[in-house]
């Protein structure tokens, strides 16, 4: 089972030890907050994304620092084709969007935190054939060599 962090407390406890359980982390937008306060002049700061729920998360998280300084624009990307975005000075993307935005200067945003990725592959490279529990043993190996 795959929980966010605020619902784990509640999800996690209804499933069985002998199965798979990862924590889902979302990946924070601190950098994405700092690149746009070190901007030297008013820019068009643009977020790119196929989904409607990101880029309302998005437009909340960076209000703060946007202010009546920057121009900001959702652009709510079709499944298929290309934006061109080449007038505006960044542009934050989610992956999918990434390869589906043409600009200067695009700006990765992960959705997921990176070692939380990383516990996700764990659990899916080894939730095929073998057991929940096989997959929780690989899960806090990997995390063991983290911290080593």
């Amino acid at each position: 089972m795959v929980a966010p962090d605020y619902a784990s407390q509640h999800l996690m406890a209804l499933v069985p030890k002998h199965q798979a359980g990862v924590v889902l982390k979302f990946a924070g937008a601190d950098d994405h907050i700092e690149l746009i306060r070190n901007l030297a002049e008013a820019s068009m700061i643009a977020m790119a994304s196929v989904s409607p729920t990101l880029l309302k998360t998005g437009q909340s998280l960076l209000a703060p620092v946007l202010g009546r300084r920057h121009t900001f624009r959702k652009v709510l990307l079709p499944l298929r084709g290309h934006a061109d975005l080449r007038g505006l000075d960044i542009v934050f993307c989610d992956t999918l969007a990434m390869p589906m935005v043409r600009c200067n200067n695009k700006v990765h945003y992960r959705l997921v935190a990176t070692g939380c990725l990383d516990d996700l592959d764990a659990v899916f490279e080894y939730a095929g054939p073998r057991s929940g529990e096989a997959a929780n043993v690989e899960l806090s190996r990997r995390r063991n060599r983290k911290r080593s």
